[in-house]
């Protein structure tokens, strides 16, 4: 024991070099595993950014697309405008059964005096 008690100084020292070097090897496995993290978190901030920006060209073309429908819905005819070519077409059939009725009369006038067509 006597021989041991000699050498305290030196063994304490050995003890604090590898407790020293034991929490200097457990911070560098610690800070490993923190820039592995780290990394895992920036490729996944990453990939989350792509993911957004893709959503946002989506979300700008169908504004594009829902605009142009808004436009081709402005510019379809109302009710009125409906209803006014209604009353032509009707006009122009009317137009039309006078014009056939004309017809028939000088179709029959022409029977009538024996002209053949």
């Amino acid at each position: 024991m006597s021989e041991i008690m000699k050498f305290w100084p030196v063994i304490l020292v050995a003890l604090n070099g590898f407790t020293a070097w034991l929490a200097w090897s457990m911070r560098q496995v610690a800070k490993n595993q923190v820039e592995a993290a780290e990394g895992r978190s920036q490729a996944r901030d990453r990939a989350l950014d792509e993911k957004i920006d893709a959503h946002d060209t989506q979300l700008t073309k169908l504004e594009g697309r829902m605009e142009e429908v808004e436009d081709d819905i402005s510019n379809l005819p109302t009710k009125a405008d409906l209803a006014r070519v209604e009353g032509e077409v009707k006009a122009s059939g009317a137009s039309a059964a006078a014009a056939a009725a004309g017809v028939r009369r000088l179709e029959d006038f022409f029977i009538e005096r024996g002209v053949k067509v």
